[in-house]
């Protein structure tokens, strides 16, 4: 395939076309340096300016970590004490615990089960775009700043989870950085789909298990791309490196358990081109051994609690389920919720952004995709289907790593329309969290196929400079112009 694109530069060419390895490495320290302080400060914004437990869940989640403070053990599903107070006990508790070590020290004087009061009305005419009756719970002055008692616990656990999306960002950052070393601009026009998505904002903002299962998913690929630039091929240090960033994912999420297909498409391919065939043999089995120490307990625990390992069933017991074999369409007519949300649907999705937002990030999308269409095309035509296939096949392609980052993108997506098929909870956007890196990377990546003359340093950075700019304006009119006017108090109680 003639087509440079697909083709990893070459020392010559790098230096040639960026200067010297320094300057490249400094321009990009510098723009993740920037674009992690602008998504600090945008998501303590975000977290102050949105109240207590109106998240999706949040109190829910919230419950789980005061849970581990002040009962000292895991809770269990549909355990004596009520169904909302455990409700999110099914999940696996990294997010949980690291939020306990962090604010354990703070009396909260509230019971594990304690419930705010609730606003009758605040699902009115939920589906508009306003700032009518938004608010699920009536807040008191307790919840002012400063902080104090159970507030700033909270607001801590808050923190725990922005910088878990700050290292989301940085791990989309030095994923792309592997995939085009010398290429420091695409790796800042792909952070800002993360760094500057409203809802992940909103999400590392808030109090969830969300963010840090998109660090895992974030955490793997990036290990998976490293594996495949590494010119050492297998080793058993691999085998160990991707058994612990497999065993956190497995603590962080249960969907997450699909993530191993990524890992195994990375370890087959790299065993296959080098021959290491033994050396896949002892990287798999390492994979598992220190996966299993890692997170084995978790499932042994459910199997022992609920007869089976992963807890599911016990979930669907309690909160009900829907047959797939009559829910395909529904679950089809959802798909565009589950994609509002991944962009940004506040609350519990009845603060949506206007529809021109979700449109023009749906624009987005498709001239990507037509970036990668043009690539593929121009490189058909100039030399054929077959020499087109060689080439990416070359040791010097990159297309292994972006077919890498498509399969996690099609892993969830597939695991999002199966819940969808079994969960009316189910078109929630924040479900594909553990593939947002890999889909903001390609988004990018498909601009920067796009047509238009010579590729160059200089275009590369224009393109970033937009991507950030206009990832960065949405945030910003999504912040002020929507969530901050539907959580204002009212003129009388301001």
């Amino acid at each position: 395939m003639t087509n440079d694109e697909w083709r990893l530069l070459s020392p010559d060419e790098m230096m040639n076309e960026e200067g010297a390895s320094g300057t490249v490495d400094r321009r990009g320290r510098r723009s993740i340096v920037l674009i992690l302080m602008a998504f600090l400060i945008l998501g303590f914004a975000y977290s102050a300016i949105n109240p207590l437990h109106e998240a999706t869940d949040e109190l829910r989640h919230y419950r789980f970590v005061q849970y581990l403070i002040q009962r000292h053990a895991l809770p269990v599903q549909g355990e004596a004490g009520g169904l909302e107070c455990t409700a999110q006990s099914h999940h696996p508790p990294l997010y949980y615990a690291v939020a306990a070590l962090a604010t354990f020290w703070i009396d909260t004087g509230r019971d594990v089960c304690y419930q705010p009061p609730v606003n009758p009305f605040w699902a009115y005419r939920y589906w508009e775009v306003g700032r009518d009756n938004k608010n699920q719970y009536l807040h008191g002055p307790d919840e002012a700043f400063p902080w104090r008692g159970d507030a700033l616990a909270a607001h801590l656990a808050r923190v725990v989870n922005l910088l878990f999306g700050a290292l989301t960002v940085w791990l989309t950052w030095a994923a792309a950085r592997v995939v085009w070393p010398n290429r420091p601009a695409l790796a800042a026009g792909s952070a800002a789909f993360v760094a500057f998505n409203p809802m992940f904002l909103y999400m590392a903002g808030a109090i969830n298990n969300d963010v840090v299962a998109a660090a895992a998913g974030a955490a793997v690929v990036y290990g998976c791309v490293r594996l495949l630039r590494d010119e050492r091929g297998l080793s058993w240090r691999w085998g160990v490196w991707l058994g612990v960033l497999y065993g956190l994912a497995l603590l962080s999420k249960f969907n997450l358990a699909a993530i191993l297909v990524v890992i195994e498409a990375a370890v087959t391919w790299v065993a296959w081109r080098r021959g290491q065939w033994r050396q896949w043999l002892v990287v798999n089995l390492l994979i598992a051994g220190v996966a299993g120490l890692l997170a084995g307990w978790w499932f042994v625990r459910n199997q022992m609690l609920y007869g089976e390992p992963t807890g599911f069933e016990r979930l669907t017991e309690l909160w009900g389920v829907r047959d797939p074999r009559d829910s395909f369409w529904l679950a089809v007519s959802e798909l565009p919720y589950a994609w509002t949300s991944l962009w940004g649907r506040f609350g519990y999705g009845q603060i949506p952004l206007p529809s021109w937002i979700y449109a023009a990030l749906f624009g987005v999308l498709l001239l990507s995709l037509a970036g990668y269409a043009f690539a593929g095309l121009k490189g058909i035509r100039a030399a054929g289907v077959k020499a087109s296939l060689r080439a990416m096949l070359r040791p010097d392609s990159n297309a292994p790593a972006l077919a890498l980052l498509a399969l996690n993108v099609a892993i969830f997506f597939a695991v999002l329309f199966n819940y969808l098929l079994v969960s009316p909870a189910g078109p929630m956007g924040r479900f594909f969290f553990p593939a947002l890196s890999s889909l903001a990377i390609l988004m990018f990546y498909g601009l920067v196929l796009l047509p238009a003359g010579l590729r160059s340093p200089k275009r590369d950075a224009s393109l970033a400079l937009a991507a950030n700019l206009f990832m960065l304006a949405l945030a910003l009119i999504a912040l002020f112009g929507y969530l901050a006017p539907a959580y204002a108090r009212p003129a009388g109680f301001a």
